[in-house]
């Protein structure tokens, strides 16, 4: 088995802040004989000790995907309520059936909006594997 991470920017886990929170995700790349898998972990926590989020976000979803020469064989995406929770994790994953080696690769994105901030929709890329 093959495992690679899905990181941005640096290739481990990566926290990035979102309202007074820290929110991680690790993806991982499963290149096994017959199947390709992208899974993406997320965690998240708050750092300010409270009941979680509250209503912090208008949405939040995460999306990972298995690409061979850049085209996407496969997604998967997933939208947790995350808001009520205080702490908490999710992973989904796309799974991809070939036997074909060459040119796979796995890439994800969390999508968020903060709520009432003004600054609408942002787009966190996590740049893949190769």
């Amino acid at each position: 088995m093959r495992e690679e991470m899905l990181a941005s920017p640096s290739p481990t886990a990566t926290p990035h802040r979102l309202v007074p929170s820290t929110l991680t995700t690790q993806g991982c790349f499963y290149d096994e004989v017959g199947f390709y898998q992208a899974v993406q972990n997320i965690e998240w926590a708050s750092t300010t000790g409270g009941n979680g989020f509250g209503a912090k976000f208008h949405y939040f979803y995460g999306t990972v995907w298995v690409q061979k020469s850049d085209v996407n064989k496969c997604s998967g995406t997933a939208h947790p309520n995350i808001d009520p929770y205080a702490s908490g994790s999710f992973a989904h994953s796309c799974t991809w059936d070939s036997a074909n080696t060459s040119g796979m690769s796995a890439d994800g994105k969390i999508v968020y909006d903060i709520a009432d901030d003004g600054e609408g929709e942002k787009v966190w890329q996590l740049t893949g594997t190769s």
